[in-house]
């Protein structure tokens, strides 16, 4: 699997700075913010990159699309799916004509 890498300069530069009290005290939100990598096959790395517009990051796009379903809901409807009865394979097969 490819990794969607999410690093950037200033998350390198971060970590090589000096760890003293005065800069520690002017650093910028951004390079406090710790970063990892998300495994994914390439075609998901490909529909990623679709949505990846303008100076977009990854991060970006990634919220937005959460921002749409909050957990609760998108587990209210993972619950809702799970109670809906299902279809017997054999009949599934009948259908399909295998």
């Amino acid at each position: 699997m490819r990794m969607v890498r999410v690093i950037t300069l200033m998350a390198r530069k971060a970590s090589k700075a000096p760890h003293s009290r005065k800069t520690a005290s002017k650093a910028t939100p951004a390079a406090r913010t710790t970063f990892t990598s998300v495994p994914v096959k390439p075609e998901t790395l490909r529909r990623l990159r679709s949505y990846k517009v303008g100076g977009k990051t990854y991060d970006d796009v990634l919220n937005e699309f959460m921002d749409e379903t909050p957990a609760s809901e998108f587990w209210a409807e993972m619950e809702r799916q799970m109670k809906a009865p299902t279809v017997p394979w054999e009949q599934v097969k009948r259908r399909l004509k295998l």
